[in-house]
């Protein structure tokens, strides 16, 4: 090279270097500088394009528009609104709404995702779905708003006004075929109409809607779905469900071994499920309003029950850790809960199994299992509450009866009645509360239970059990005794009362088998010089479990007996002061 005057002289090693050094930065900035005019290239409107390109193919019949949301560093996101408006109606009563996410936008060809409303799966494909499978999603979503907002009385006060019983504008015939079937019937009609068509045409609906769910959930065709799985599902569909209505849907749920579900065997009876707790939702006309319950009232006042249930499933997890390992299967588990006096009821256990964590190799462990039961245990109390106080528990509890009697004779027995509320869809009562219950229950000289008569005062027991304004003053009582030492059951010695309960069964098993048959075990009972009411007496039989053979195991059935004893007491005088403390308040 040609030096110049006066530059000073330079090492003909160095002149490589700083090149590649100001090169490598050069190349650098051109790079960032092309990625910022390519990113700048992907502007509002060509991801516009772009999403407008992916949907216009989706469906025949929806009508549909797109609309910016928000801009990131990298990403882009839109929302697509489809419906299907007619002339009639010109403003849908429901639309189903898509969400799109440009990522990459640096990048010539950004990468395009899209979920569907309220639902948890991500598509990245946007031919994923396949041809027309679009169209039957986008109709799963309108329809779930449609039948919430049928079921539940949505209408609003202009609708009532400008629209007629059918959601059609009074005196338009409408000709364009909506998304849901529905049955035109004038007022008079509808009103006299029985509700069990609708009852059907409403369930098939709703099978209908779970099965596309679920299909399109299950990716690997397998026809199986885990319980959080489920879960996930329900809580993101159009169907309003909150957390706990999610989980009285999967008490439904019938596992395998390997926590999986058959979905196709649960829908129908997630159908049900859904539109009885529809049905019993109905707004009324004057809401009922109270003072929510504080959850350390619900602990003081059914923690002692919780803590029995959890005694007694530890010493069932123990009994099956048969290597001592602290670890079980889930089936395990749950053979142990149901073959053992854990005091859980079947939907109790299927719920409780179904959500615990496993570990890398599929193990449970019993740390998970208490918080899980405390926790479940409040929130079954919050929707005994919300049962009680709602004005249909009685219809429900009806409904549930006449469907286990085929011959609609109106009896039942009163182990039928018990194993009913165990396996009640909304009203998960623990056990100790159900056999309580149906301690009070009337028997004819049979001893069967009229179930009409005895679910209006179920429901009314019930009622008064989880009588919102009641369960604080009884809190406060059981707060009172426990802190000055006291039982709230005075008198009570429970090593005395399974020491005579003992006695009493080994009096009358003069063969010294262990065992009474039904018709030997309540003679047993009545025949005790323990001197049980009548009511404690049901309350025991009611709480007997039979073997194959008809027969009642009594050194098993001690235990629980002395508890089940404690239990209906210590309701008594709660409910008995509370009532007390009500009159002197209405007198004050």
């Amino acid at each position: 090279s040609t030096q110049r005057h006066g530059e000073p002289l330079r090492k003909p090693s160095q002149q490589p270097v700083t090149d590649s050094i100001f090169n490598v930065v050069m190349t650098s900035m051109q790079a960032t500088l092309q990625a910022s005019i390519q990113g700048a290239g992907i502007t509002e409107e060509a991801g516009y394009d772009l999403v407008e390109n992916i949907v216009k193919d989706w469906s025949r019949k929806h009508v549909h528009f797109t609309r910016f949301l928000e801009k990131t560093l990298r990403e882009l996101k839109y929302m697509t609104t489809f419906s299907i408006p007619t002339a009639q109606k010109p403003i849908p009563q429901a639309t189903a709404h898509v969400y799109f996410t440009l990522s990459e936008i640096h990048k010539a060809t950004p990468h395009i995702s899209y979920r569907f409303e309220n639902d948890c799966l991500q598509f990245s494909d946007p031919m994923s779905l396949g041809p027309y499978k679009y169209e039957v999603w986008l109709d799963r979503i309108i329809n779930d708003k449609l039948l919430v907002r049928n079921l539940l009385d949505l209408t609003t006060d202009f609708e009532k006004v400008r629209l007629s019983r059918d959601g059609i504008v009074a005196g338009q015939p409408d000709t364009v075929p909506v998304v849901a079937e529905e049955t035109t019937q004038s007022d008079e009609n509808a009103d006299n109409e029985s509700s069990t068509s609708i009852t059907e045409q409403d369930v098939e609906g709703l099978k209908q809607r779970l099965h596309e769910i679920f299909d399109a959930a299950d990716k690997d065709g397998s026809g199986s779905l885990d319980l959080a799985e489920l879960s996930a599902i329900l809580e993101s569909s159009a169907l309003g469900l909150s957390d706990w209505d999610v989980k009285l849907i999967l008490t439904s749920a019938d596992q395998n071994d390997d926590g999986l579900i058959n979905w196709q065997e649960f829908v129908p009876l997630a159908a049900e499920v859904l539109h009885t707790m529809f049905a019993v939702r109905k707004p009324k006309e004057t809401p009922l309003t109270y003072e929510p319950v504080a959850e350390e009232d619900i602990q003081i006042l059914f923690g002692g029950e919780t803590d029995v249930v959890l005694k007694a499933a530890q010493e069932a997890f123990d009994a099956a850790d048969i290597t001592g390992t602290g670890k079980l299967k889930r089936y395990q588990f749950r053979s142990a809960l149901t073959t053992s006096h854990a005091h859980l009821t079947p939907r109790e256990i299927n719920l409780l199994i179904g959500f615990l964590e496993v570990d890398e190799e599929g193990f449970i462990s019993f740390d998970d299992f208490a918080p899980l039961m405390s926790r479940f245990r409040i929130e079954a109390v919050k929707n005994a509450i919300t049962q009680a106080v709602s004005g249909e528990l009685g219809q429900y509890l009806f409904n549930l009866f006449k469907r286990f009697d085929p011959e609609q004779k109106g009896l039942l027995h009163l182990h039928e009645v018990r194993d009913i509320l165990f396996n009640a869809e909304l009203l998960v009562l623990s056990q100790l509360q159900i056999l309580c219950l149906v301690a009070s229950a009337e028997l004819n000289e049979d001893g069967l239970v009229d179930y009409e008569k005895f679910a209006v005062e179920a429901a009314e027991s019930v009622g008064e059990m989880f009588n919102p304004n009641m369960l604080h003053e009884r809190a406060a009582l059981v707060d009172r005794q426990t802190k000055s030492g006291l039982d709230v059951v005075p008198n009570f010695d429970k090593e005395e009362v399974e020491y005579e309960l003992r006695q009493t069964f080994q009096e009358y098993d003069t063969n010294n088998d262990g065992f009474f048959d039904f018709e030997e075990f309540k003679k047993c009972l009545d025949g005790s010089s323990m001197k049980l009411s009548p009511t404690e007496i049901q309350m025991l039989m009611a709480a007997a479990d039979v073997d194959e053979d008809g027969r009642v195991s009594y050194d098993e059935f001690v235990q629980f007996g002395t508890i089940l004893l404690y239990e209906l007491k210590k309701r008594e005088i709660l409910h008995s002061a509370s009532g007390i403390a009500a009159e002197d308040s209405k007198s004050q």
